[in-house]
């Protein structure tokens, strides 16, 4: 399996542009060479082979670990920058049992700090057991599913991830059953600050106040009683920074509890679903939260638009996140205080926010949050043209233009113009970044946006993923120029 710098480096040209070289086509000219050099038996000079770690490593990155193992046979050179190349991963995933006989190849040459084991197909529990063997300590992320269901070999391997991985911090358990002495297994992880229960699950979270305090608890099941829940919080109050919580099965009652408890945290990222007996009290007991950088609120039922439009009366410089969809208290006003105390904020989930009446407020987003990459107005039937600055001001004065029919130079004409709105209008407007930022609008189902809404963001950004009603990308028809038949040829 050799390279020849002759021929190989001149026709896939490595070393002044890689990066464009197609993997496949690499792929094609190894093996091509590897079966050459088995059937001549024999080893080039060694000025004919590719060695440089660096070029080999940048190689590398184009093929599996698979391949990458496989590719360690042309040369002790290419074996040793292999293994130079496996000290540098930062993750391994495991979904086979070939994956597994990989890892224990490479094991002594990993200094990995995140590992997923994400067994799709089923995976003998003595294979998995014979990979739980070897300790690695540089691992500080670890997410595990394991397709097994016998309890007992499930139990065998959570007892023995503390003992392979004893360093995790962060551990993202995704399974949709799961017992409780499956938590109690979880005491293991010593150092262990952020958990992830993933999935659906049913348990009743019984081993949780056995836990170490968190920074970071993510639970989906909303089966957790919150008496087992309780004392973990407690503990964890001086800590806990990020919290996300499946509230359908609490009771009013309950709630206070928690938002008590909540109160005292430093959260940065708050994250509550189906709140059934989430209050408007319970919202103001939380406004003192202006450190959060991220606020997910799903599904509340009884929230009241004054309650929404008062919480956010209160500066928060550090919001970055807000996704409160399936929310029919969300209307323009709410937008407009967004808008005006999240001055920072990158992404704005508004999917299905049916108590949106009118554009006004989308508008104050764009023309005031400056960072905004993200957003989703799904849903949002009243949205249209007018909630785009500077587009809703050019339809005003061009209402019958079709931007998809221009050619070239017609089109450069209308950014131009757009132009000209944007520093006609808001020039003086510091926080309008004229969708520099944007990289993703999702208007699905929105009757009232035309394509050439999106066509003019393209305009102005060619790099905005926009989605239409249908949500399909859209994107400029390539022109064909119209062809003269009275020409003689």
């Amino acid at each position: 399996m050799i390279f020849r710098s002759k021929t190989i480096l001149s026709e896939l040209n490595f070393e002044t542009s890689f990066q464009k070289v197609n993997k496949q086509a690499i792929f094609k000219k190894i093996k091509a060479n590897t079966t050459h050099h088995h059937q001549m038996n024999s080893n080039p000079p060694s000025h004919h082979v590719l060695s440089s770690p660096q070029l080999l490593h940048s190689i590398f990155a184009f093929f599996s670990i698979q391949e990458v193992t496989y590719y360690t046979r042309v040369s002790k050179k290419w074996q040793e920058a292999a293994k130079k190349y496996f000290q540098f991963l930062k993750s391994f995933t495991v979904n086979t049992a070939e994956d597994i006989e990989i890892y224990l190849s490479i094991v002594n040459s990993l200094a990995i700090q995140e590992f997923s084991f994400i067994s799709s197909n089923y995976i003998d529990i003595s294979e998995v057991l014979s990979l739980l063997k070897l300790t690695k300590p540089t691992v500080q992320t670890l997410s595990f599913l394991y397709d097994n269901d016998n309890p007992e070999d499930l139990s065998l391997v959570l007892k023995s991830l503390p003992q392979a991985f004893p360093s995790v911090k962060t551990f993202k358990y995704m399974r949709r059953e799961l017992n409780e002495i499956d938590v109690l297994s979880f005491k293991g992880f010593q150092h262990l600050k952020e958990l992830y229960i993933l999935g659906d699950c049913y348990f009743e979270g019984k081993y949780l106040s056995l836990l170490n305090p968190l920074e970071t608890l993510v639970i989906h099941s909303h089966f957790v009683k919150y008496s087992f829940l309780e004392e973990l919080l407690k503990a964890s109050q001086p800590i806990l920074k990020n919290i996300t919580l499946d509230l359908e099965d609490y009771e009013e009652e309950e709630i206070t509890k928690l938002i008590l408890i909540l109160q005292e945290c430093g959260l940065s990222s708050l994250d509550l679903k189906y709140c059934n007996y989430f209050t408007n009290d319970h919202m103001m007991m939380l406004e003192s939260q202006l450190g959060l950088k991220k606020l997910s609120l799903r599904k509340v039922a009884d929230l009241s638009s004054g309650t929404c439009l008062a919480f956010f009366q209160h500066k928060f410089q550090l919001l970055e996140k807000i996704k409160i969809p399936m929310n029919d208290f969300i209307n323009s006003a709410c937008l407009v205080g967004i808008a005006r105390q999240c001055e920072n904020l990158r992404v704005l989930d508004l999917t299905w926010c049916e108590g949106i009446k009118d554009s006004a407020g989308i508008y104050e987003v764009f023309l005031n949050c400056k960072q905004l990459e993200k957003i989703w107005i799904v849903g949002v039937k009243k949205a249209s043209e007018e909630a785009f600055p500077v587009i809703k001001e050019y339809y005003q004065q061009n209402k019958s233009t079709k931007i998809a029919f221009l050619t070239e130079p017609e089109r450069e004409k209308v950014r131009k113009e757009l132009i000209n709105i944007r520093e006609k209008c808001f020039g003086n407007h510091p926080n309008f970044s004229f969708y520099k930022k944007l990289k993703f609008l999702d208007a699905t189902k929105c009757d009232f946006i035309p394509d050439d809404v999106f066509l003019m963001l393209l305009l102005i950004n060619p790099t905005v993923d926009a989605r239409n009603y249908y949500e399909e990308t859209v994107s400029f028809p390539k022109y064909i120029p119209e062809i003269n038949y009275d020409h003689k040829f």
